[in-house]
């Protein structure tokens, strides 16, 4: 009876941390906007860690942000924004992972970005291309 007991408490100790959010687990819970006057930043929030990538556009309107790890599309997929710079955000789930999509309404270009946690975030500072 006892070997019993131990083998269920392992087995819920198992399924708990399968269901936990660890690396690749995580989903895309929406998108924040800021104006901060030179630049416009743009926050994924996310429900835990996660890679990210910006890949590079022939289309100077659009910046890509490629999350390869997160393969379910979040619940809301389509931002618009009423901002000089920046017209909307939407979400398309690829066979490589969820692709963000940053449309502008001129051409964009990545001032920087990087990951935050507590809670778990990645920060996309946008400004206009110049000539």
């Amino acid at each position: 009876m006892r070997s019993g007991t131990f083998l269920i408490l392992l087995l819920c100790l198992w399924g708990w941390t399968l269901s936990g959010s660890g690396e690749g687990v995580s989903l895309l819970q929406g998108v924040r906007f800021g104006d901060h006057g030179d630049f416009v930043r743009i926050v994924f929030d996310l429900r835990g860690y996660t890679t990210y990538r910006i890949a590079e556009r022939e289309d100077p309107l659009i910046i890509t942000v490629l999350f390869p790890q997160i393969q379910e599309l979040p619940e809301k997929t389509f931002y618009r924004f009423s901002h000089p710079l920046l017209r909307e955000v939407y979400f398309l789930l690829t066979p490589y992972g969820i692709k963000g999509e940053i449309q502008g309404r001129w051409p964009l270009r990545v001032k920087r970005h990087f990951p935050l946690a507590d809670p778990f975030r990645i920060v996309v500072d946008i400004t206009a291309q110049s000539n």
